[in-house]
């Protein structure tokens, strides 16, 4: 008969109060989620609160709630919106019997860690973040800096801004674990990146200046020491090299030396891109080990997660291309090789070639012999269309940037099918330098 029921009640003909009842708080609110301890969040009319199983509204409104973790749930409404940076808030911290705990809090993380601890700053400003306990409302810690980076052991990365003399305005890291004690305090290293899979990069020779670049790790300036009192002011650019990198673990213990000048932080499947070298530099694969892994195939494929090629020349010189099934297709000695979304071309010497992939078996659809070697290879079409998945266009070869340039470079236009179309003006660079369309970029 409950069946019965139940079937009546989510068809047209529902004869249940109850059920009409339901009926008609669905159809009422924009959003129900999942019921835990007997409460979901409601969400009606661009307002939260938390309802119980009858659809009772069990708690005040507010502009966002988060749902519960480690037994709080957090919710805040908005002081002052348009707000530089930051919008600001008041929050509220909500147990699992819906009592409310207020401070006076203009910015707060999204959750409770597991022992009712919660990073949050007071007047809004970036480095004035601490960790406050939400029973006792003690803060746990004195107002430290930005918790850049939420770790899976409850641990947090601090950073803040300094200035030491013959530095230009840079951070400083720290890391604390969840009861707010000091794991690496700050001055031991003078760089720490995000964490995952237990590993981070860090630094004690290069500082993160205010502005850093694009590239994960180019933002590592060398430090600058006093010699007689003097400021030796160098060529960052000549200098940048001399920055090194390892990697530590979740206790702040390096487990590499600073042996890279460029790392990565480490894929969800535990792999990480790094390069030792300055001018000649030489590209790695490692996993969380450290072991070089670089002709691996899962480890190749692991950073392809949507089913396209990666590319690689191994050190005999052997250019190969595998998927992220691990799928490997050789095509032979090439001095280079690059992929661009199902489009594979390779270089020797100066003669070009193009293919499709069709499975895992490559078509070629173009030769082309260049006069030189160095140009940079992209796939053109117009503005809007070189944003989307292409399958077809034109191939461009463009010459390096010259310093004497600002938007424009010059390249040739071939047809897919190698055939020439133009010669002309009009490569479009972006702001930092880089091209507009997508792009080959040789491995």
């Amino acid at each position: 008969m409950n069946l019965i029921k139940f079937f009546l009640c989510a068809g047209i003909i529902a004869t249940t109060s109850s059920c009409m009842n339901y009926e008609k708080r669905v159809a009422m609110s924009d959003y129900i989620g999942e019921f835990k301890n007997g409460y979901a969040i409601c969400v009606q009319e661009d307002k939260y609160f938390f309802i119980n199983e009858n659809g009772e509204k069990q708690s005040d409104e507010y502009d966002k709630i988060y749902d519960f973790k480690n037994g709080y749930a957090v919710a805040y409404n908005i002081l002052e919106r348009n707000v530089p940076f930051n919008e600001k808030r008041i929050y509220f911290y909500l147990d699992e019997k819906l009592n409310v705990k207020k401070y006076p809090i203009v910015g707060s993380t999204e959750y409770a860690n597991e022992w009712g601890n919660v990073w949050v700053t007071l007047n809004g400003k970036r480095d004035s973040w601490s960790l406050l306990n939400i029973e006792t409302g003690n803060f746990q810690t004195p107002f430290l800096g930005f918790p850049d980076c939420f770790n899976e052991d409850g641990s947090v990365v601090v950073s803040r801004l300094a200035n030491k003399s013959g530095l230009p305005k840079h951070y400083e890291y720290a890391i604390y674990n969840g009861k707010g004690e000091e794991i690496v305090p700050f001055g031991k290293y003078s760089y720490i990146g995000n964490f995952n899979k237990g590993r981070a990069i860090y630094s004690t020779t290069g500082t993160d200046t205010y502005k850093p670049a694009i590239s994960s790790t180019d933002f590592l300036v060398p430090e600058r020491k006093e010699k007689n009192g003097i400021n030796e002011l160098r060529d960052v650019r000549n200098d940048l090299n001399k920055a090194k990198i390892g990697y530590i673990n979740l206790k702040g213990n390096p487990v590499s030396e600073e042996i890279f000048n460029v790392a990565g932080s480490f894929n969800d499947a535990g792999y990480a891109h790094v390069g030792i070298g300055d001018f000649h530099r030489k590209d790695y694969i490692i996993d969380v080990n450290m072991n070089d892994c670089t002709n691996v195939p899962a480890a190749i494929a692991s950073f392809y997660a949507d089913g396209r090629w990666k590319c690689y020349k191994n050190q005999s010189g052997v250019c190969s291309a595998v998927n992220n099934k691990g799928e490997i297709v050789v095509f032979g000695d090439c001095s280079n090789i690059s992929s661009l979304k199902q489009y594979i071309m390779t270089r020797q010497g100066n003669v070009y070639k193009l293919y499709t992939m069709d499975g895992n078996k490559p078509k070629e659809l173009a030769t082309f012999s260049r006069e030189r070697s160095d140009e940079n290879v992209i796939l053109h079409s117009t503005w809007d269309n070189a944003k989307k998945e292409m399958t077809e266009g034109t191939i461009c070869f463009v010459a390096p940037k010259s310093k004497r340039m600002s938007i424009n470079g010059y390249y040739d236009k071939y047809t897919l099918s190698g055939m020439h179309k133009a010669s002309e003006w009009g490569a479009v660079y972006r702001i930092d330098g880089s091209f507009a369309y997508p792009q080959f970029i040789f491995e």
